[in-house]
């Protein structure tokens, strides 16, 4: 078996999947955090053997319910995470610390509608996190009994996939030294429960590649193929120029280079960062197209909160950052700090230097 796995973590934020994550992986890739505010704002994923032949790729994705992030940047990150597993998925590893069962739930039939179809509860685990008592199997039947009798929604989620492992997940740099050495061994012990578990249920090569996923994969493909190529551009930003010999001309002209090496390279930031913006829109309108052609109540839902949210920043103006102003007060700095480099081109460089920086400190204020 060459072929690699491709395992998606999903669930509400805050339930422990990027910490999960960083157990399956036996890394520290993933950002971990035990808050309601996810820390992942991003899909990332990690590729790792496990055994001879048999790779994983692990994908984690965006919290679904993160409390700091809008609708529309949601949508955006479920629109990634649709692309990221465009060609399936072999497992679907739903995370949950056994509470907000019935946000749990609402989650786990958003994803279900929008990017997967009926079909996924065949290929979904149910992972109980955060249980101490991973290890012992009366103790885990008694608390999947006490999840099913309490909650509605986690009894049919469970119901539905069949299958539910548990394990632990606590964090390492917690506590003294012998209780970080009891907590790697319990993310050793849930990081084999978990993988054995992968290695039975994906051993026959079937992939989950919906009908849901291959059309959103359509809409917005283009799209994030031009993000890619965007992102790699402003990544690839160039060197610093070198300063030239200690005279004052030298150094003044040096000076006055880099000035402008640097007015040019925020020119090219204004137009990439406005690109972005720009594709950003056009994958939120696919998506909500998207969603459209599956739920047309939850698109007006979503298209109703959005205006809402449009609404609220136009009333908060004075408070939110405008490109189209930072654009205008930055090109501004540029000019004064041009204007700065013709006027004092016979003057000491320590003088102009100390001019610059304040100079500069007056734009970033402006921005500000």
């Amino acid at each position: 078996m060459n072929d690699v796995k491709t395992i998606l973590l999903i669930g509400r934020t805050g339930n422990g999947k990027s910490t999960l994550a960083n157990v399956i992986t036996r890394t520290d890739k993933f950002t971990e955090s035990g808050f309601a505010v996810s820390e992942t704002k991003k899909v990332a994923d990690y590729e790792f053997e496990y055994e001879e032949g048999m790779k994983y790729r692990i994908v984690d994705t965006v919290g679904v319910g993160d409390t700091s992030m809008t609708i529309d940047r949601v949508l955006r990150k479920l629109a990634l995470m649709g692309y990221s597993v465009k060609d399936g998925v072999s497992r679907i590893l739903f995370v949950t610390d056994g509470k907000l069962a019935e946000e749990a739930k609402s989650t786990y039939n958003f994803l279900r509608e929008v990017v997967f179809n009926d079909d996924i509860a065949k290929y979904t685990t149910v992972v109980r996190t955060r249980f101490d008592n991973f290890r012992k199997e009366k103790e885990c039947e008694e608390d999947r009994k006490r999840m099913i009798e309490n909650s509605e929604g986690l009894r049919k989620l469970i119901g539905e996939c069949k299958n539910i492992i548990y394990v632990d997940n606590p964090p390492v740099d917690a506590g003294d030294e012998e209780e970080k050495i009891s907590r790697r061994k319990r993310r050793e012990d849930s990081r084999k429960i978990l993988l054995e578990h992968l290695k039975s249920v994906c051993n026959d090569g079937d992939t989950y590649r919906p009908i849901n996923l291959v059309a959103l994969g359509s809409e917005i493909g283009k799209y994030m193929v031009k993000k890619e190529g965007l992102k790699e551009k402003m990544n690839n930003k160039p060197e610093e120029m070198p300063e030239e010999n200690s005279s004052i001309k030298s150094t003044t002209t040096a000076i006055g280079k880099k000035v402008v090496t640097q007015g040019v390279e925020v020119a090219k930031n204004i137009k990439e960062q406005s690109d972005n913006k720009l594709l950003n829109r056009k994958i939120t309108k696919r998506m909500i197209k998207h969603i459209g052609n599956i739920d047309l109540r939850l698109k007006e839902s979503i298209e109703k909160e959005i205006k809402q949210l449009e609404k609220d920043n136009k009333k908060e103006k004075p408070a939110k950052w405008k490109f189209g102003n930072f654009v205008e007060k930055t090109t501004g700095a540029i000019g004064e700090i041009g204007s700065i480099f013709h006027q004092t081109d016979h003057e000491n460089s320590e003088s102009l230097e100390s001019e610059l920086r304040k100079k500069r400190k007056k734009s970033r204020k402006r921005v500000k």
